[in-house]
């Protein structure tokens, strides 16, 4: 973090071993996801918590507006998903039958694709949806429980599970 007057960085953290791969603003905190690592850190630039997978690379990250954060990786050959919640406490974990391309998260409901191939999984009791899109998936934006945003090449589809 610098101040534009003073080119001189007045803050900032390092994260050892890991290579950050995306970083978003939630109020005023920064979360941070890397390819070992989700993290977040104050705009003071304390680590408010920093998640490692040490056997692992995690492929995508995403969050929601409440904070809480999905993420996909490989595991022994598995497919997983992780949730966490705001103050980076594990929620729910679920090996998966494909591996993510794409991954997004509301509440307690994770969306996630390879291909054509979608899931909508609930966390609080597992409950698990599938779909099969008209065509493949470039983006997921979940945005209700059961309400998702499909992005395709050329153009955009609204998803609605029951």
């Amino acid at each position: 973090m610098f101040d534009v007057k003073y080119p001189e960085p007045v803050s900032g953290v390092k994260l050892e071993n890991t290579l950050v791969f995306d970083v978003k603003k939630a109020g005023n905190d920064i979360l941070i996801s890397g390819d070992n690592t989700i993290a977040e850190m104050s705009d003071y630039s304390e680590i408010n918590y920093d998640i490692r997978f040490d056997q692992v690379l995690l492929s995508h990250s995403s969050q929601d507006v409440y904070r809480n954060r999905a993420v996909s990786f490989t595991a022994d050959n598995e497919p997983v998903i992780s949730v966490y919640n705001k103050h980076g406490e594990a929620q729910y974990e679920a090996v998966t039958d494909i591996v993510a391309d794409n991954i997004d998260i509301y509440k307690d409901t994770v969306v996630y694709s390879s291909g054509r191939a979608v899931f909508c999984e609930r966390c609080d009791d597992g409950e698990r949806i599938s779909y099969t899109a008209t065509t493949e998936v470039k983006k997921l934006i979940l945005m209700y429980e059961k309400t998702c945003l499909f992005v395709y090449e050329d153009n955009l589809e609204i998803i609605k599970w029951y």
